[in-house]
């Protein structure tokens, strides 16, 4: 009874003073919305695994210099693969944007340049015709381009005949040679395009350039192992790390 007395008591104050009443609802309004979009970030970005198989197998490899760590120049990049015994495959890979011609207006398409076994190191296959062949991170064979299933449906009309056609990027005819799944848009949201990553030259031999991020898979640990397995795993993973970062050159 005494609940019933304090709610009629609260509405009739509520009544008496509709400003401050509808300045208080305000307040509750805009705090509610702002924890749940800041645990929607959060969640997403941070608490969500990502769509992949065994996403928590994937890291991010990064050099290490004397005030913090970093993007990765090509030779590090290619010593970390050739002395690879922790990784079931590494991967380059570099933001870009691609113009793509269209019947009315240029459209530009944010996209990221890949290593050939980029998608394989995620572990996701393409919803419509393949991914990016070894050769083809090769110079003179990367005229080549995965989309993403937005820009399939947005402007391709979802036409299942997209694979093996030509269009118009950056002024130059390329190969759709796939489509990739909606869940991809999950790790970059704006990412709607994929090219092979070609190294020039000149980044082949220059352990100060450091403009490439890197990403890889961890091998599947041997289940059947014992206890302790994870932390050896671990302990392994580190030293391969710390063991490839053993160059004077990388102190820049």
């Amino acid at each position: 009874m005494n609940f019933i007395q304090d709610l009629r008591y609260t509405i009739r104050m509520m009544a008496k003073r509709p400003g401050f009443t509808i300045i208080a609802a305000l307040t509750l309004a805009l705090g509610i919305g702002a924890n749940s979009a800041i645990f929607s970030a959060v969640n997403a970005i941070l608490l969500k695994p990502l769509p992949f198989p065994e996403s928590q197998q994937l890291v991010d490899l990064s050099e290490t210099f004397k005030d913090g760590y970093g993007s990765v120049s090509v030779p590090y990049y290619e010593d970390w693969k050739n002395q690879n015994t922790v990784f079931t495959g590494i991967s380059a890979y570099q933001f870009s944007s691609f113009n793509l011609a269209s019947a009315d207006t240029p459209l530009r398409v944010p996209g990221i340049r890949v290593s050939a076994n980029y998608f394989e190191v995620l572990g996701v296959k393409a919803a419509l015709g393949r991914a990016f062949l070894p050769s083809e991170d090769v110079a003179g064979n990367e005229r080549v381009v995965v989309i993403g299933d937005d820009l399939w449906r947005r402007n391709f009309a979802a036409d299942p005949g997209i694979v093996n056609r030509q269009i118009a990027v950056n002024g130059q005819n390329y190969t759709v040679v796939g489509v990739m799944p909606r869940e991809m848009s999950s790790l970059y949201r704006t990412v709607q395009m994929w090219a092979p990553l070609v190294f020039p030259e000149q980044d082949r031999t220059n352990r100060g350039d450091h403009k490439y991020l890197v990403i890889g898979r961890q091998a599947r640990r041997d289940s059947r192992a014992g206890p302790g397995t994870d932390e050896r795993h671990r302990a392994a993973t580190r030293s391969a790390i710390q063991k490839w970062s053993r160059y004077p050159a990388n102190s820049d």
